[in-house]
């Protein structure tokens, strides 16, 4: 399946190789250029001129992107997801759950409406996900400093220990898998990353 931004494959041009790219890069800055694929193929900039790095754009029909980059993308998450595993002596759990341990993690403090309205899910269902969470050790449930109606969430110490044993386990599985590509697929990899980022935030839903 080709990637569906950069396409994997035979080395790309440096600027010394390939003497199209000399005459339409003379000077060193950030360009996007593009070369009719007869003639010397399709290249897109990835890197500052500087480091000379050239990835060779995928042959995807436009309207085929959206599809393929989301295919690619969900088969990524499963394979993260399996490659994590769960914490030792634990099942692995529930998707919902996890997103919940997620978010408080990140937001110690947080309360189930606010996690609802991050999950877009009822209040009552994310309480019943918080009180599983809490039986098992997870959660720690404190009321809130300023009003004693309302309760906020923790992580626990055992969260916290289970949430570093799974981020050095996956850590060191995506190392592995990268180690296992070229540079050059590292490096298309990387430069792909701050798109990637800012597509996550448009699909984001806004409040």
């Amino acid at each position: 399946m080709n990637a569906p931004l950069l396409s994997s494959g035979t080395d790309a041009p440096t600027l010394k190789s390939c003497p199209e790219l000399r005459k339409l890069c003379p000077v060193k800055q950030d360009l996007r250029i593009a070369l009719d694929k007869r003639s010397a193929a399709r290249y897109t900039r990835i890197a500052p001129a500087s480091e000379l790095r050239w990835g060779v754009r995928s042959n995807q029909p436009d309207d085929a992107l959206p599809a393929e980059l989301a295919r690619t993308v969900w088969a990524l998450h499963r394979a993260l997801r399996q490659r994590q595993g769960a914490p030792t002596g634990e099942t692995p759990r529930p998707p919902a759950q996890v997103e919940v341990l997620r978010l408080v993690s990140e937001q110690p403090g947080t309360s189930v409406r606010e996690l609802a309205d991050a999950l877009r899910m009822q209040a009552n269902n994310v309480s019943t996900l918080v009180s599983r969470l809490a039986n098992d050790g997870y959660l720690e449930r404190r009321p809130h400093p300023g009003d004693g109606r309302q309760v906020r969430l923790y992580p626990t110490a055992k969260m916290r220990a289970a949430a570093q044993e799974l981020a050095t386990r996956l850590d060191a599985g995506v190392s592995e898998a990268l180690e296992g590509l070229g540079e050059q697929a590292r490096a298309r990899i990387a430069a792909a990353l701050p798109d990637l980022h800012e597509l996550t935030q448009m699909l984001s839903p806004r409040a």
